[in-house]
């Protein structure tokens, strides 16, 4: 708090003479930027300021992606259940045809450049993943036997496809199972887990390998304590949903087989639950649908 009196002056005559002094520097100040010119004295100097000075350029308009590839049509219609049901793109289900793959090509090539066009793309894409890299490993999809053994998927930074991983309790060393990264070394092509299922003792794992990024899963059956196969793999089982009947019997379902004169959607059409002890020689055997 100000005192009552400094150098004979009171409070308001302080308060009074810092008024008029800020009051006089912004004085100064403006006459300063008057006389240099940097500011205009009038509305007629700002105008013959603006008559000077050059026309700004236009500005440069922004180039759009060039038009999206259009899809030619070629009606097919059908008649469901006595309604005429009409597909126009049927002729896209065969990707091998030259036209579909020219067509294909065309959109992956504008999205490429619209992508590249985006000048911050590349900083936002190289500053998430290096926060995606900086967590040494992911796991997930873990799932305890009443046994105590943990089965899970994990995956290194930088890795490719999540591996397959064991271990007795959550302090028990960890041992490697399935491995679908040295597997695609091995065949050429990328391989993933599709899912996986314990048997309720542990001593079993069922699991669907994909190739290709297909999602047409083959079931193999593993021995857990010794790392060797159950058994043959079992195919058709994109949709298994498997399930365990006590410690030792799978049952799941499992696609029609394709026959020559079937459409790649038929097999979608007839799957049956199969039902397969394990064992010397387990066999799938179906115990419903199907038909």
């Amino acid at each position: 708090m100000m005192p009552a009196g400094v150098g004979g002056l009171t409070s308001r005559e302080v308060g009074s003479m810092s008024s008029l002094l800020s009051l006089a520097r912004c004085v100064a100040v403006l006459a300063c930027l008057l006389v240099t010119g940097v500011a205009p004295t009038s509305a007629s100097a700002q105008t013959a300021a603006e008559a000077v000075a050059p026309p700004a350029a236009p500005p440069t308009p922004r180039r759009g992606p060039s038009p999206a590839p259009v899809a030619a049509p070629r009606d097919v219609p059908e008649t469901l259940f006595g309604t005429v049901v009409s597909d126009p793109y049927r002729h896209f289900e065969n990707t091998k045809a030259p036209e579909v793959a020219a067509w294909m090509k065309a959109h992956a090539a504008r999205t490429r450049s619209v992508l590249d066009s985006i000048g911050a793309r590349r900083r936002v894409v190289d500053t998430l993943r290096r926060i995606d890299d900086a967590t040494p490993t992911r796991v997930t999809a873990a799932v305890r036997s009443a046994s105590g053994l943990w089965f899970y998927e994990k995956r290194a930074a930088g890795g490719n496809q999540f591996s397959l991983h064991v271990r007795q309790g959550l302090s028990g060393p960890e041992r490697l199972l399935v491995d679908p990264n040295a597997l695609s070394r091995g065949s050429g092509q990328s391989v993933a887990i599709n899912w996986f299922s314990p048997s309720p003792d542990g001593r079993y794992v069922a699991y669907g390998l994909s190739a290709g990024g297909s999602e047409d899963a083959v079931m193999h059956v593993l021995d857990v304590r010794s790392g060797r196969p159950v058994g043959k793999p079992v195919d058709r089982m994109q949709f298994a949903g498997v399930s365990w009947d006590g410690e030792h019997t799978l049952y799941f379902n499992r696609l029609a087989p394709a026959r020559p004169d079937s459409s790649p959607q038929d097999k979608f059409q007839r799957s049956a639950v199969y039902r397969m002890a394990l064992g010397a020689a387990p066999q799938a055997v179906p115990v419903l649908g199907g038909g």
